[in-house]
């Protein structure tokens, strides 16, 4: 059923955008597609019987409160910017239900990036799109359509790119007016280019620097304090792209911490990743989930270890402690701490079937040989049949000759 129903959007999906001037409908398109790929999974999700699954039924009345105000088909109308964060990142009904689907299910990875993109956040949408392909064993359908977010997340940037591009170029002419245009240009194009927030931070130090008389290179803590413009500006890059380890910068310590973990481990281990056309090593997805959590980076994290309980079958006590921190800071509220209880409750918590399927064998570690116990004793020889004991033969006797 599913493979029909990409095969019918396989047909209509737009290739990706060359690198032109972009109107605001055709910047939106990328939105509109993702958004198409969205609805396929819902309608995949309601099929069959969601009784004893609540909290699937819930999200899907917050998904289709949003979806009755769009019409992703009609392209004589501008798409509408759609909230990702009240409808997924943040929405502790959307994770109640991402509990009640199995772990590193491809098409709940295409779900989650393809709202994240229909959303405008196009380096979120790249990254949970490309964990979900780490997965072996994906049908072709599903591996279609995630790369499909990935290359519909980098058209929808190519203008914004190109932008600050330019104005990375007039910034380092010092021509700090001219690159802020040039940023802000990028940033209306597609606001949620973390690229040019991060250089728009970067120029606004760098111009407060100047206005000082003061000479140095334009890092932070250097020779004046931050303007607040710039603060805000890297804030709004770590937001866009939780990666961008450049965009930690400034005295706040949250901030800070995040940075070490970030550039020793998350960052290596991402590079690794994404440059890979076959799935990663479950040692580098380890190291980039537990990098992510210590940074902060809940919503990675989080899918990051589904993708590891799929590899052992179920849920482990450690994951209920991986999970909890992350999952209370994301999506504090009552449907977090019902699954949180769920999670960690026996028996373990019912989950509806997958809507895609994937080859578990092919991620799973090898087994470990299982100790049985101590080896038996071997076993006693089988007595011999009681009777008459029996008479020793005869020695022949020697003829004699005859004389």
């Amino acid at each position: 059923m599913i493979a029909r129903l990409f095969a019918c959007i396989f047909v209509v999906t737009t290739p990706p955008l060359a690198l032109r001037a972009q109107t605001p409908e055709v910047a939106a398109e990328p939105r509109r597609e993702a958004w198409k790929y969205a609805s396929l999974v819902v309608s995949t999700l309601e099929q069959g019987d969601n009784a004893s699954f609540p909290a699937i039924g819930a999200w899907l009345s917050d998904f289709h409160r949003i979806a009755g105000k769009l019409d992703a088909k009609d392209t004589a109308k501008p798409f509408p910017a759609v909230n990702c964060d009240a409808l997924v990142t943040r929405n502790p009904r959307f994770w109640a239900a991402y509990y009640q689907i199995p772990p590193g299910d491809p098409g709940l990875a295409l779900l989650h990036s393809a709202l994240l993109l229909s959303g405008g956040e196009a380096q979120r949408a790249t990254a949970i799109a490309t964990f979900g392909l780490q997965r072996p064993g994906i049908a072709p359908e599903f591996r279609y359509a995630l790369s499909a977010v990935l290359s519909h997340a980098k058209s929808a940037q190519a203008a914004s790119a190109e932008l600050v591009r330019d104005g990375v170029k007039r910034q380092d002419d010092h021509d700090f007016d001219g690159a802020l245009k040039k940023y802000d240009e990028a940033i209306r194009d597609w606001p949620g280019n973390s690229l040019a927030h991060y250089q728009r931070g970067f120029t606004l130090r760098a111009k407060a620097l100047a206005g000082t008389g003061k000479t140095g290179a334009p890092v932070a803590n250097a020779a004046i304090a931050d303007p607040p413009e710039t603060l805000a500006a890297l804030a709004l890059a770590r937001r866009h792209d939780p990666l961008l380890v450049m965009a930690y910068q400034g005295a706040d310590q949250s901030v800070s911490r995040s940075f070490m973990p970030l550039l020793r481990k998350a960052v290596p281990a991402w590079n690794t990743i994404r440059k890979r056309s076959e799935p990663a090593s479950r040692e580098t997805l380890i190291v980039l989930a537990s990098a992510c959590r210590e940074a902060g980076i809940d919503e990675y994290a989080l899918a990051l270890r589904q993708l590891l309980v799929a590899t052992g079958g179920r849920y482990q006590p450690d994951d209920h402690a991986f999970i909890a921190p992350c999952l209370r800071r994301l999506a504090p509220g009552a449907p977090t701490e019902s699954t949180l209880g769920l999670l960690a409750g026996s028996p373990p918590i019912a989950m509806r079937p997958p809507i895609a399927a994937a080859d578990d064998a092919l991620m799973r570690p090898p087994p470990k040989e299982e100790f049985l116990g101590p080896p038996a004793p071997p076993a006693p020889e089988k007595p011999k049949s009681a009777g008459k004991a029996q008479k020793p033969k005869p020695k022949p006797k020697k003829k004699q000759k005859v004389s």
